[in-house]
C-alpha cells in the first residue's frame, strides 16, 4: 500500500504507482474504471480531501478526477502512459502496456 502522508491529497504519481501496483493482480493487466475506483482505496490511503466530492462530477470522489487525468496528461514526461507503462482501455480504465496483445 503506498501510504500518503497524513494532511495531504494524492497525486497523479502516487495514484498511478497504485495503479499499476493493482493492475498488476487483474486479469490481462486491465481494469475499467468501476473495477478500479471500486479496488484501488485498498492500494493507496486516500485523505478525506481525497475522498471529498468533486464539483465538476456529481457523486464523484476527488481523485477519481485524477484517475482519469491519467490519460489526459499522456503528453506530459512522468505520466505511466508517456512512460510506456499504462494504456488507456477503449470504454474506459487502463492497462498495463508490458500486457497489451500485438497485432500482427
Amino acid at each position: 500500500m503506498i501510504i500518503i502522508p497524513e494532511g495531504s491529497r494524492a497525486t497523479e504519481r502516487e495514484l498511478s504507482l497504485a495503479l499499476l501496483a493493482f493492475l498488476a493482480t487483474c486479469a490481462y493487466g486491465e481494469a475499467d474504471f468501476k473495477t478500479i475506483f471500486f479496488n484501488l482505496p485498498n492500494w493507496i490511503s486516500l485523505s478525506p480531501e481525497d475522498r471529498a466530492v468533486a464539483r465538476e462530477r456529481d457523486a464523484e470522489q476527488k481523485w477519481h478526477g485524477i484517475i482519469r487525468n491519467i490519460a489526459a496528461h499522456a503528453d506530459q514526461p512522468g505520466n505511466a502512459i508517456h512512460d510506456g507503462l499504462l494504456v488507456k482501455r477503449r470504454g474506459g480504465g487502463y492497462q498495463l502496456a508490458s500486457r497489451v496483445k500485438k497485432r500482427a
